[in-house]
């Protein structure tokens, strides 16, 4: 029976794997066609597991690669990113991290804020993924750097690697650093995306300190206490911590050089509005100094060790939201789906609530970074119809963008799935309470807190 059970399986995984190049090759049906099938394929591959995430997107390029699909620097127009080589650069300083033990030592200051019952410790790991939004503008360098720190922090507490109290660490710090992050500038790259699109389209200019009084107090602070009591249900049966040692850790001379190493790291990266060098080589500038030979940092032949999968992730996701995007089809849906809504006849509420559904449907399509440049100029023709002001619809897709139902959607969320192993159907979970609560409680809110 598991004999053919198997069997079945590895039957399934051929046909999907098979089914993409297929069709990417088909004489009578048109490019725009063949993306959309493509990118459903690709969906449920994505939302399934039938298999890996990594192949699925590199199964993606490639179909898109023999079927001339769209222009090859659109194809491997992820490859080339910065978000994908952030990836492996932070992959790289987090397995430096570890070799020299300094996660260990920078796990040992949060322990104050995490002993004791487990309800703590999920409060203090998501008050550290709270703070490094502010500290860190990239969500992916913040969760490359989060992972290593999250686990030594779990060991301290006497929490084993794969243990239910370990994933509800891992899942709090990783959530907590990425989802308040869409409510402050420049923490993630949809609201980089979003506010030069307004900046572009409709000469409308936010500020931080504007964009963070609008969204934060409300929709950021909101859904912190919405992950903290999501997460306290979950993981209510989990054991006290418990300081496994107190023994002081000495602090070892490679371990001072790469303090003084990611200060400077995070130092740039926080001033990359103003030297304009991308975050992704910044990083990949520590990598290729922490892996420089007999420099200590690393083992010897490091790049054996280092997990590749989470870049071919990004780089195939990235490459499907601008395939998307550049092909028309974003656009084709959209327009669509406004044809399909009677928007002159809709109150004010059923078009906010209209574009708030097709940001989140676009999402699912282009994921999350593609939502903005979207939908953003679809604002003055809906603003047009509807006589809602294209301000107020502006304030709207800030909410619609923000909303993560599956991880697949946020390229930061699936290096985490990909890295540690994690439940891909627990984290969808999460993100769909956190989401679904946060959209019929802090919209009114939102909404209000913007009137005033």
């Amino acid at each position: 029976m598991i004999l053919k059970s198997g069997i079945r399986n590895n039957h399934i995984k051929w046909i999907f794997t098979m089914l993409p190049l297929f069709v990417s090759v088909l004489p009578f049906i048109s490019n725009i066609e063949k993306v959309f099938i493509l990118i459903l394929i690709s969906i449920f591959l994505l939302a399934s597991n039938i298999i890996p995430a990594w192949y699925t997107s590199i199964l993606f390029m490639t179909a898109c690669m023999i079927g001339n699909i769209a222009e090859k620097q659109v194809i491997l127009s992820g490859i080339t990113s910065g978000a994908a080589w952030l990836v492996i650069s932070g992959v790289i300083i987090g397995a430096a991290v570890k070799h020299t033990e300094l996660d260990r030592l920078l796990a040992r200051f949060f322990i104050p804020v995490c002993m004791g019952k487990y309800s703590k410790v999920l409060f203090g790991t998501i008050l550290l993924g709270v703070i490094l939004i502010f500290l860190m503008p990239s969500a992916m360098g913040r969760v490359v750097l989060l992972l290593p720190i999250l686990n030594a922090l779990s060991l301290e507490l006497g929490y084993e690697k794969g243990s239910k109290e370990w994933e509800g660490i891992v899942m709090s710090g990783v959530l907590a650093t990425y989802i308040p992050a869409f409510y402050v500038l420049p923490s993630n790259v949809p609201n980089n995306v979003f506010t030069g699109a307004i900046l572009s389209l409709y000469s409308i200019n936010i500020s931080y300190s504007r964009y963070f009084l609008l969204y934060f107090p409300i929709l950021g602070v909101g859904k912190i206490l919405i992950l903290y009591f999501t997460m306290r249900l979950f993981y209510r049966r989990c054991k006290d911590s418990i300081c496994v040692s107190k023994k002081a850790i000495d602090i070892t001379k490679e371990q001072k050089l790469l303090i003084v190493l990611l200060f400077i790291t995070l130092s740039f990266w926080m001033t990359e509005h103003i030297h304009k060098v991308p975050t992704g080589w910044i990083g990949m500038a520590t990598a290729l100094i922490v892996m420089l030979p007999n420099s200590n940092f690393m083992e010897k032949q490091p790049l054996r060790k280092i997990n590749f999968e989470p870049f071919f992730y990004v780089a195939g996701i990235i490459s499907l939201g601008n395939i998307a995007k550049s092909s028309g089809l974003a656009n084709v849906i959209a327009v669509h789906l406004i044809n399909i809504v009677s928007l002159e006849t809709a109150s004010a509420f059923n078009v906010l609530t209209f574009f708030v559904v097709l940001c989140i449907i676009l999402g699912f399509i282009v994921t999350l970074p593609g939502v903005p440049a979207v939908v953003t100029p679809l604002i003055d023709n809906i603003s047009g119809v509807s006589n809602v002001s294209k301000t107020f619809l502006c304030h709207i897709e800030v909410i619609g963008f923000s909303s993560v139902f599956f991880p697949f959607q946020a390229p930061p969320l699936m290096v985490v799935l990909q890295n540690e192993n994690l439940s891909k159907a627990r984290m969808t979970i999460y993100c769909s309470i956190v989401s679904a609560i946060g959209l019929l409680l802090l919209l009114p809110l939102a909404l209000y807190w913007k009137m005033l």
